[in-house]
C-alpha cells in the first residue's frame, strides 16, 4: 500500500528471499518519476559471499546501474540497513544498525517506465531484505507498485 509522505509517495516491499547470483525485479514503474530514497533492512542474515546494486531496467532502452556494486555483505546481520546516495558510480551504502545516509547530495534518480531491479553477486544462502521507495510523479498517472 502507497501512502505520501514529505518524501513522496512510499511504497513498501515486504520481506523476501534474496535471489542467489541474478537480478530481481523489486519494483515496476509506470510512467516517468523521481526516486527521492530507497533504503532496505536485512531481515536475514547473508550466510555466504554477496555483493549487490540496483539497476533501472526501462521498457525501452538500456539498463542503467543506479549505483555501483557493494563491497561484500555477508558481515551485514538481520536488522542492518542498506540504501544509496543517488550518485551512480557510489557503491550501496552499509549501516550495521543505526543510521544511514538516503538520497544525501542529490534531488533524486530519474527514472522512466520498466522496473528496478536489485542485482546480486554470489550465493547469497538465507539473506533477505525488505525494501521501501519514496519517489515523486514526473509524468501524469506515473507510479511505483512493489513486486511481491
Amino acid at each position: 500500500m502507497a501512502f505520501k509522505s514529505t518524501l513522496g509517495i512510499q511504497v513498501d516491499r515486504p520481506n523476501h528471499l534474496v535471489p542467489s547470483a541474478t537480478n530481481d525485479p523489486y519494483f515496476t514503474v509506470v510512467g516517468d518519476v523521481l526516486i527521492k530514497g530507497m533504503i532496505g533492512e536485512f531481515t536475514g542474515n547473508p550466510d555466504a559471499a554477496m555483493v549487490a546494486k540496483w539497476e533501472a531496467h526501462p521498457t525501452a532502452g538500456t539498463v542503467v546501474d543506479i549505483c555501483a556494486a557493494s563491497a561484500d555483505l555477508t558481515t551485514c546481520d538481520t536488522g542492518d540497513v542498506i540504501s544509496f546516495d543517488g550518485v551512480f558510480a557510489n557503491a550501496l551504502i552499509v549501516a550495521h544498525k543505526g543510521a544511514v545516509e538516503m538520497m544525501g547530495g542529490t534531488k533524486g534518480v530519474a527514472v522512466t517506465a520498466g522496473t528496478l531491479d536489485f542485482d546480486v553477486a554470489g550465493a547469497v544462502g538465507t539473506a533477505q531484505t525488505a525494501w521501501t521507495l519514496w519517489y515523486i510523479p514526473l509524468t501524469p498517472g506515473a507510479y511505483v507498485v512493489a513486486i511481491p
